[in-house]
């Protein structure tokens, strides 16, 4: 096996000049070549999945970060944590392995830009997309705690603007944790994260005076780690003008930033008598409709109230919560390795968002791990086996070996074996033939 990578003398990691001219697939089937970006510990691609001709993100990590005697073990037990992840704002996991001398971990691709690139073209994210962004941001990490997963390596590069307007944050995994001890680095640690996103949030609303205004005292306070949980920095950042800033424009209606707005040319008289006359038609339906809506004795519309905070609770706590707040429940399963069985993994809308009293929560509640039964692979492709595995909920590792008489991208052995019972998000290592 070949090994890739080389280090300059300022200590800059660069992927060795051979892998950059023949591309090499990891895995026997995913094949970088985009370099996205260096990390602390591994190098970012994006890739092709050759089986499925789908575009992948692929994190190679450096070479001395894997020799770690111990780094196989903890980028097993990442990746087990990281495959329980379920969540909007996090890019879910694919597959891993070591190839060419160096472990690889496989994600989802998110189409879209990754937000250093949203701000060298589109300048500061103003104060209301800054607000919204830290949310996701916020999101996403409490989400991976939950599963104590730590990213270690947040940084604008590994956030992603996505092309539906959601934030999608990549990396999470075996990541930085796994090479600490081999770079005699201390582990990373959810404040490490939190810190992150304190930096992040700085980043974002450079040159921006209202958001600075806004939110720089919350970056300054995640920055020197005053906060001790994601879902705390959530409830700060819901206080911020109750969560729901007000709308960023000029009493005339411009955008504050349109240095055009004053120089647009006046409505045409006609056009003005037009729209006055349809504005009057429209008030004085709107007086009918107002009459016969609200005609005396219909009740009174709803009041607002705050969501409570039901996150972690035993489901029946959760509701008695909601009940005393004024709203009803509804309830989805979903397994996880982290919360207790039936206790909230999710609420939606989350706390602190208003809405009026007698409206339904989501309550995300879950069913423990759970128990499956590892299907038996053996003699199948390399493809067919990950699905086949995926699909009851179990995470892939591949291993490439040469295996002479067994057809290339033919998995000839699997730990643990077919038949077995496992639980959900344990990781299954295929041996797979490369010839």
């Amino acid at each position: 096996m070949s090994t890739l990578g080389r280090t300059d003398r300022s200590g800059t990691r660069h992927l060795g000049s051979a892998a950059v001219s023949e591309p090499k697939a990891f895995g026997g089937r995913f094949e970088p070549h985009d370099q996205l970006r260096t990390g602390a510990v591994s190098w970012t691609f994006a890739a092709t999945d050759r089986e499925t001709d789908k575009a992948v993100t692929l994190e190679v990590f450096f070479p001395d970060v894997g020799a770690h005697p111990r780094f196989k073990g903890r980028f097993e037990r990442g990746l087990r944590a990281a495959a329980a992840i379920d969540h909007r704002n996090v890019a879910k996991t694919v597959a891993a392995g070591r190839d060419h001398g160096s472990w690889f971990l496989v994600t989802e691709i998110v189409e879209g830009r990754p937000l250093d690139q949203v701000l060298r073209e589109d300048g500061p994210l103003g104060v209301d997309h800054a607000v919204e962004v830290a949310a996701d941001l916020i999101d996403a990490l409490s989400a991976a705690h939950r599963c104590d997963v730590v990213h270690g390596d947040l940084t604008i590069a590994a956030v992603i603007m996505a092309a539906d307007g959601r934030v999608k944050v990549t990396g999470f995994g075996p990541g930085r944790a796994v090479g600490a001890e081999a770079d005699r680095e201390p582990a990373p640690t959810e404040a490490t994260d939190l810190q992150a996103l304190g930096a992040i949030l700085r980043a974002g609303m450079a040159d921006d005076t209202t958001a600075t205004t806004a939110l720089s005292p919350l970056a300054d306070d995640l920055v020197d780690g005053r906060f001790g949980s994601a879902r705390e920095v959530r409830a700060a950042l819901l206080q911020i003008d109750g969560g729901r800033l007000a709308d960023h424009r000029r009493p005339d209606g411009h955008d504050a930033d349109d240095p055009e707005g004053d120089r647009r040319p006046p409505m045409p008289w006609w056009l003005r008598g037009a729209v006055g006359l349809l504005a009057l038609v429209a008030l004085a339906g709107l007086g009918v409709y107002l009459t016969s809506r609200f005609a005396p004795g219909d009740p009174p519309a709803r009041p607002f109230a705050t969501v409570p905070d039901v996150v972690d609770q035993p489901q029946p706590e959760a509701i008695a919560s909601l009940q005393a707040a004024g709203f009803d429940s509804t309830f989805e399963s979903q397994r996880s390795r982290a919360i207790d069985r039936g206790s909230v993994i999710e609420q939606i809308p989350a706390a602190g968002e208003r809405l009026r009293e007698g409206d339904k929560v989501t309550l995300v509640v879950s069913s423990g791990a759970g128990f499956v039964t590892i299907p038996l692979v053996l003699g199948m492709t390399q493809t067919e086996a990950e699905a086949a595995l995926v699909q009851v909920g179990l995470a892939v590792a591949i291993q490439p070996e040469p295996r002479g008489g067994i057809p290339v991208g033919t998995v000839f052995d699997q730990i643990p074996g077919g038949n077995n019972q496992g639980e959900f998000g344990d990781v299954v290592t295929l041996r797979v033939s490369t010839g």
